[in-house]
């Protein structure tokens, strides 16, 4: 009778998950809310990880560029983020030297350089700023859920269990092209990471090599 009730509050306790394809699905309150950002779901699709990159930003890019420079090149692959490269340091060192040595890794000076300006563009509304600023606390919650991110991957799988309903989302076209018309160069075998950088690096940590991904497009008519 006990497994019976614990196996109805789990049925219950799952989160509504929006059927894709016959294989794929998305948690609601996540397909909601890229709905918003108005983008439109194009195809589920099994790429190689290392054709995912991470995003220019109209907003850091001068700041965040440097943590992706590569032999006098820039290299956005997620196999050079700083996400995979703090993984690395815990698999190799553990959580404890992460903890302590944090403000010299790559990850912590990452998102630290977001408080450099200080605020961002909402990509929900062009036309508005948020105020982004975060402390030393808030990376190392983010570190936790990364570390454990990979051990619940690892042991249950991606898109398997209760992450069934979390594919990565990714972008043919970056929005600093598609929704404020910046020229640049993005290589045609590239995708933009919009939802899932920790689970990519994740996935690259765990040594995969492909990844099934949902590929977006921007739809918002910002003229």
């Amino acid at each position: 009778m006990k497994k019976v009730l614990n196996k109805i509050k789990k049925i219950f306790a799952s989160p509504e998950l929006i059927k894709f394809d016959q294989e794929t699905f998305i948690n609601k309150k996540e397909y909601m809310a890229l709905q918003s950002l108005k983008i439109d779901f194009i195809e589920s699709k099994t790429i190689n990880l290392n054709e995912l990159n991470f995003e220019i930003s109209i907003d850091f890019d001068e700041d965040l560029r440097a943590f992706f420079e590569c032999e006098g090149n820039i290299n956005r692959s997620i196999l050079n983020s700083p996400h995979l490269k703090l993984l690395r340091t815990y698999l190799e060192e553990g959580k404890k030297f992460i903890e302590k040595n944090i403000e010299k890794l790559d990850y912590y000076k990452f998102f630290l350089a977001f408080n450099i300006k200080g605020k961002k563009i909402n990509l929900f509304n062009p036309e508005e700023k948020i105020k982004v600023h975060y402390k030393r606390e808030d990376i190392l919650i983010k570190v936790t859920k990364l570390i454990n991110l990979y051990k619940s991957i690892k042991k249950t799988g991606y898109l398997r269990g209760k992450h069934r309903g979390h594919p990565i989302i990714v972008l043919k076209e970056p929005f600093i092209k598609s929704r404020f018309g910046v020229k640049v160069e993005h290589p045609s075998n590239k995708y933009e990471i919009l939802s899932g950088h920790h689970r990519a690096a994740v996935l690259c940590a765990l040594g995969e090599e492909k990844v099934k991904v949902i590929i977006a497009k921007d739809i918002m008519d910002i003229k």
